[in-house]
């Protein structure tokens, strides 16, 4: 005769089954979202500025230009975008 498993076994197992199947269903929502096309562009870097020759940081905006945080120049290439 097979011997009876015991209830706090079964509690854990019945728990790990649950939760994976929480983590499989939220994988499959995660699979038909929408991806954002701007996800893997640069956001902003730290770099030296040519205008007023100070190390600062730098944002890109949408449409992938590098604007300095210091003095507000805006660089004259684009990143991301192959002209």
């Amino acid at each position: 005769m097979p011997r009876k498993l015991p209830s706090s076994y079964l509690r854990k197992l019945n728990e790990e089954q649950k939760r994976s199947k929480v983590f499989a269903e939220k994988a499959a929502e995660k699979k038909l979202e929408p991806k954002d096309p701007d996800s893997g562009k640069l956001k902003g870097f730290t770099g030296i500025c040519q205008a007023c020759g100070s190390r600062t940081k730098f944002t890109v905006d949408k449409f992938g230009y590098a604007t300095c945080g210091n003095c507000r120049a805006i660089a004259s290439y684009k990143f991301g975008h192959v002209a």
